[in-house]
């Protein structure tokens, strides 16, 4: 996504090795949490959106669909 292109931008100017990147995990999230949080909430179970837009009435510019 966007939003992971420039997390990883930001990574690659501090860290700019493949190794580095090769260090950090990367898994489907929702609100900066990990794959297991996906699994609160039925409706989490179809999100990848570690900002936690899409994450109804929490976020003040949430996604509205």
């Amino acid at each position: 996504t966007k939003e992971e292109f420039y997390y990883r931008s930001i990574f690659e100017a501090h860290f700019p090795s493949d190794a580095a990147a090769m260090s950090v995990p990367q898994e489907a999230s929702v609100a900066c949490s990990t794959k297991i949080a996906l699994e609160w909430d039925e409706a989490f179970k179809n999100m990848n959106d570690p900002s936690g837009r899409a994450v109804a009435k929490v976020h003040e510019d949430a996604y509205v669909k």
